[in-house]
């Protein structure tokens, strides 16, 4: 966080404050829940004014990276949710309870709907056969956002799936139950997104932030696809992680 050059350039001034400190959260200069200097300590820092110090932060803030506590300053955000990509097929409750975060869903909408063209190419589903659409936000039991599902599942394998209650049931085991079937394997595209208003407001976070963005499609036993999902996950909350052997 040293000030070093910090007025070269045409960039904003607070834009450079903010540029460091976010630099210095990625090289774990800072560690998660670690204070940053008081906004007086950065003034001089920096040699800048109050509200030029507010301006960087306030960035950092929309982008996740800190959080304001009133009366006691600003800390580093955290802690980071890892969601592994090995050759085990985890479902985002499933990791979740294995890092011990207890977590709450709420289901934004659930409704029937005839197949698309597109939906029934993907669910591999007779076009205008029922499917079910399904949307949820998962959050902390305090009420953290930690990720926004858009689930589209065919109803035709699942039968009776769209009267399950999702706040009390997670959707690969309800899947399971309702197809007889083991889920077996998901093909899945990672990819870095804006955030939208939309998403930003229900996950908390500044709509030009970036969010990880994972398209799936579950199948079970039997090669059958059963659900297309677009999940969103707030890029500061989660990272991707994996363990490759040698070749």
């Amino acid at each position: 966080m040293a000030n070093e050059d910090i007025r070269e350039s045409s960039v904003p001034l607070h834009a450079k404050i903010s540029d460091r400190i976010r630099n210095a959260i990625y090289m774990e200069e800072l560690e998660r829940g670690q204070k940053l200097p008081s906004e007086s300590e950065m003034m001089t820092l920096y040699g800048t004014s109050r509200g030029t110090i507010q301006q960087a932060l306030r960035t950092l803030v929309d982008e996740g990276l800190i959080t304001k506590v009133r009366g006691k300053g600003s800390f580093v955000a955290g802690p980071v949710l890892s969601y592994p990509t090995g050759t085990s097929l985890f479902s985002m409750s499933e990791s979740l309870r294995l890092q011990g975060v207890q977590f709450k869903t709420q289901v934004l909408e659930q409704r029937v709907a005839p197949c698309t063209h597109s939906v029934a190419e993907h669910l591999q589903a007779p076009v205008g056969s029922p499917y079910l659409i399904l949307r949820r936000l998962r959050s902390t039991t305090a009420g953290d956002p930690l990720m926004l599902m858009m689930s589209q599942v065919s109803l035709t394998v699942c039968p009776g799936l769209d009267k399950v209650d999702f706040t009390q049931e997670t959707l690969f085991s309800a899947m399971e139950q309702a197809s007889r079937r083991k889920i077996a394997f998901a093909r899945l595209q990672y990819g870095a997104r804006i955030a939208g208003t939309e998403n930003g407001a229900l996950l908390s976070c500044d709509p030009k932030a970036p969010v990880l963005n994972i398209l799936q499609v579950v199948h079970v036993t039997g090669n059958v696809p059963v659900e297309w999902a677009n999940l969103w996950l707030p890029a500061n909350k989660y990272v991707l992680s994996t363990v490759q052997p040698r070749a």
